[in-house]
């Protein structure tokens, strides 16, 4: 985990001030929370009203605590954090596109990057907003749903194509199309797989 963590913030340290071993100890200490979190992850099923509302509230007790410890350690850089964590998905994407581009045998150079991830952000942004727009008037099944989530995804992809034109060459966006087609395939076939293994899981509590 902690060094998924460090593949996942790979500027981190730079963005934030960091200097390395302090960087060293704020990843540990993500990496103990994330831990202790996926240790006490509740059953998938099985959890009646009250005992949901109680590990929820729980939850919400251990994000507090785990901010805290964070603001603590990291001080008056904890308002970089936040601020870092909200643009993490472009971040993530810029990331992914220059490790897939020099694969490649090409670059993204450090002057396209901020250009480039300020323009995914504000697009992400403005996707997650517009998908919260008029609810469907009848309630979806689940295929209804998935294929919905899907089709939101591919429009999402070509927006963000898009908001990336101005700042990539033709053989860099194509790279990012790609990237991005890539990742929507990914995410079909492990919600394909899991409407195939949903039924099987809801009907074994009534074995």
């Amino acid at each position: 985990m902690r060094a998924m963590l460090a593949q996942e913030y790979p500027d981190l340290g730079e963005e934030l001030g960091l200097a390395p071993d302090e960087l060293d100890k704020f990843l540990d200490l993500l990496a103990d929370q994330q831990a202790d979190l996926a240790a006490d992850a509740p059953p998938m099923n099985g959890l009646d009203p009250a005992a949901m509302r109680e590990l929820a509230g729980k939850a919400e007790e251990r994000r507090v605590a785990d901010q805290a410890a964070i603001a603590a350690m990291l001080g008056d850089k904890y308002t970089q954090w936040q601020s870092y964590q909200k643009t993490l998905p472009a971040r993530q994407q810029v990331t992914q596109l220059r490790s897939q581009l020099a694969a490649s045998g090409s670059t993204l150079p450090e002057a396209q990057v901020r250009p480039l991830m300020a323009a995914l952000d504000a697009e992400m942004k403005r996707i997650d907003q517009d998908s919260m727009g008029t609810p469907p008037r009848r309630k979806l099944t689940q295929q209804e749903q998935m294929d919905l989530d899907m089709q939101r995804e591919v429009d999402g992809n070509r927006r963000l194509v898009t908001a990336a034109t101005p700042y990539l060459s033709a053989q860099q966006l194509d790279s990012y199309r790609q990237m991005l087609d890539r990742q929507t395939e990914l995410g079909r076939t492990m919600m394909q797989g899991m409407q195939a293994i949903l039924p099987q899981a809801q009907a074994e509590p009534q074995q």
